[in-house]
């Protein structure tokens, strides 16, 4: 399937729409930032949905928000949030913008497994692009504790220039890809999803349509490690970037990057960095 021609047409219809009219863009209340509830994640960078299909139900620490078809979301940084989905007349479907440290990924979710949005394909972009779609997702945030005549076109002007920017990357999408198709998926799907301690190996083939045995042998062929380490290699890496360059906490850096406790992150980290988290922060 064109997934990435969906990607732009649902970006053109939301701009089109907001060159006419101010549409509702719901941001999440920044309360409870940090706190590690089950069911529920926060990351180090913001989301925005655009809900095209059925509904999305939001719970955030003290709040519900029911998404809409045609309405946008941002969840700012560190705001711990849970989802599952509502199909309407048999459909769901949300596009996902995500401006991280680093890279800017988009995907797109149109099935569900057991209430939860499952992601049918990603498109990643490197730092550059990610600077400033990341300081117009920002300003979306600080603009809307505004009040005034104005405020709404404020908004609007920056929502049209996020969007146009990634449907500007999205022009280049699948040009001169070199490997193997199936592991950029799943590399892409990590990168997605590391952040969840339920990520496994056969959660992936399930994604990628083969079976766990099949996929970890590709990994290993293509990039000559296994697909387990490739994904904790990704956690370490990012628990040493948060380590050196934020405030967080060791136990909440080992819930960022997917860890099931923080005492198994100190174990795995200390076998792999020859220090604890608390000392490699301290050194640096």
């Amino acid at each position: 399937m064109d997934y990435i021609g969906e990607m732009k047409a649902i970006l053109d219809h939301s701009i089109g729409r907001l060159d006419k009219e101010s549409l509702p863009c719901h941001i999440a209340p920044r309360k409870g930032l940090r706190k590690m509830i089950p069911g529920h994640i926060f990351h180090d960078y913001p989301e925005v949905f655009i809900q095209t299909r059925g509904k999305t139900y939001f719970t955030f620490p003290g709040s519900r928000l029911v998404l809409s078809a045609g309405e946008f979301l941002i969840v700012p940084p560190e705001v711990p949030h849970g989802e599952e989905i509502g199909r309407v007349g048999g459909e769901f479907e949300t596009l996902v913008i995500t401006p991280a440290t680093g890279y800017v990924q988009c995907h797109i979710s149109r099935e569900s497994r057991e209430n939860k949005p499952v992601i049918l394909h990603y498109e990643t972009f490197e730092q550059a692009e990610q600077v400033s779609i990341r300081q117009l997702t920002d300003l979306i945030v600080e603009k809307s504790a505004l009040s005034g005549t104005y405020s709404p076109y404020i908004i609007r002007g920056l929502l049209l220039s996020l969007f146009a920017s990634v449907r500007i990357l999205l022009e280049g999408s699948g040009k001169e890809l070199k490997g193997n198709p199936r592991i950029r998926d799943v590399k892409n799907a990590v990168l997605s999803s590391f952040h969840e301690s339920s990520l496994k190996v056969s959660t992936l083939a399930e994604q990628t349509n083969c079976t766990p045995d099949y996929l970890s042998w590709l990994f290993h062929r293509e990039t000559g490690m296994t697909l387990n380490r490739y994904i904790n290699n990704l956690r370490l890496n990012r628990a040493s970037d948060l380590l050196k360059n934020t405030d967080y906490a060791v136990s909440e850096i080992a819930w960022i990057c997917g860890f099931r406790s923080p005492a198994y992150f100190s174990r795995i980290f200390s076998r792999e960095f020859g220090t604890a988290p608390g000392n490699f922060r301290r050194r640096r």
